[in-house]
């Protein structure tokens, strides 16, 4: 029933507090400027990647597929910071 794990003094199972109905919360999940800062993080390296891709491009290079990769990363990490989460 516990998944073989011995209950301590009070008779509750170790972790058992962290269940589905938990109201865990991360430290930053309030707080304003840490989005602000991931978002602005982000966003500079979506221009970064745009910016140096072209100036590589203009140069008459094909930009390596690294920048390109690590564009689309950022703006895949925008899109999931600026999605809504479910809640149930």
């Amino acid at each position: 029933m516990n998944g073989g794990q011995q209950p301590d003094a009070e008779g509750q199972v170790a972790g058992a507090a962290f269940d589905k109905q938990s109201s865990f919360q991360p430290a930053y999940a309030g707080d304003p400027l840490f989005y602000r800062m991931a978002v602005g993080f982000l966003g500079g390296v979506a221009v970064l990647a745009v910016g140096g891709a072209a100036w590589i491009a203009v140069a008459g290079h094909a930009p390596p597929c690294g920048i390109t990769a690590i564009g689309s990363a950022a703006v895949g990490a925008l899109a999931g910071v600026f999605s809504a989460t479910s809640r149930g």
